[in-house]
């Protein structure tokens, strides 16, 4: 199957159409969005109380990872559910906020699932060779960090986790940026171009290859709006949060913890957008015109 090169600056035109996601239906959006955030915390749900009540045991924590794991691959059909949800609405096809859930009925939910398992080790992969790349005994360190003194920390030098960190980071980068696109692509390719999940990995990889450069542009410019866009939400909330303090010290709460949760919505719309849309540039001339919506 053919994938598309966009040009070097379709990732703004991504990022435009993904601000403005779901303006015919901003209600079923937000709702559906709402009921994929609720759902994607459940492997949280479950796995704290275990490593909250075994702190510092390192079967604990892998048992908890694995339950994370399964329950993650579980709930990939939402995801799914969630970008047919964004497509019924840009194609201005009826759709309801509960058809996240779609996809358990409409015969992408196994595609679904083993494309995440795919993922997942992908995610493994690229982890790993991260942790590799940083300096020897950084990974002791880092693991250290999530296992509360499980894994004895290795004796290093500051300056020495610093480089090797930040060589941990640019490595993550530079591997995730690649690894994201053939998740978008490969996902919208199963969601709602309905292909099996070799078909998706194929398009998924040379999509993703074909249009590295406006996915960097893309992505540098997102790092760089997003820290300013961070800071200036900071300051905002530390404004509204001094003077709501002066009347109550629960009315700084009520004030402040709304308006961080439609911050995170808003994140969490427009990441799942940007995807939809980066998919839609790429790959959606293939897609039939009926298939996101399609009832069982």
């Amino acid at each position: 199957m053919a994938t598309r090169m966009t040009s070097p600056l379709a990732g703004f035109g991504w990022l435009r159409n993904a601000v403005n996601v779901g303006a015919r239906k901003p209600g079923t959006l937000l709702l559906a969005a709402l009921l994929l955030f609720l759902v994607s915390m459940i492997p949280s749900l479950i796995t704290m109380p275990i490593q909250l009540g075994m702190p510092g045991d390192m079967m604990a924590f892998v048992g908890a990872m694995v339950i994370a794991f399964i329950a993650g691959l579980a709930l990939s059909p939402v995801l799914a559910g969630f970008l047919q949800v964004v497509d019924a609405i840009e194609r201005g096809q009826p759709v309801r906020a509960r058809d996240v859930f779609a996809a358990y009925r409409n015969g992408v939910a196994m595609p679904s699932i083993v494309f995440g398992l795919v993922m997942m080790v992908l995610y493994v992969v690229v982890i790993a060779v991260a942790i590799l790349t940083a300096a020897t005994g950084i990974g002791d360190f880092f693991l250290s960090r999530f296992t509360d003194g499980a894994i004895a920390a290795p004796q290093l030098e500051p300056e020495v986790v610093q480089a090797g960190m930040w060589r941990m980071v640019g490595t993550m980068f530079a591997l995730m940026l690649p690894v994201s696109g053939i998740w978008a692509i490969g996902f919208g390719q199963i969601a709602i171009g309905r292909r099996g999940v070799g078909e998706a990995l194929v398009d998924g990889v040379t999509g993703a290859f074909k249009n590295l450069v406006p996915m960097l542009i893309l992505a540098l410019a997102i790092t760089v709006g997003g820290i300013v866009l961070v800071l200036l939400f900071g300051l905002v909330l530390i404004v509204l949060g001094a003077i709501a303090s002066f009347v109550h010290e629960y009315v700084a709460f009520a004030v402040i913890v709304p308006l961080y949760f439609a911050f995170a919505m808003a994140v969490y719309v427009v990441s799942f957008a940007l995807a939809y849309f980066f998919w839609r540039d790429v790959c959606a001339a293939d897609a039939g015109p009926d298939l996101a919506t399609a009832e069982v």
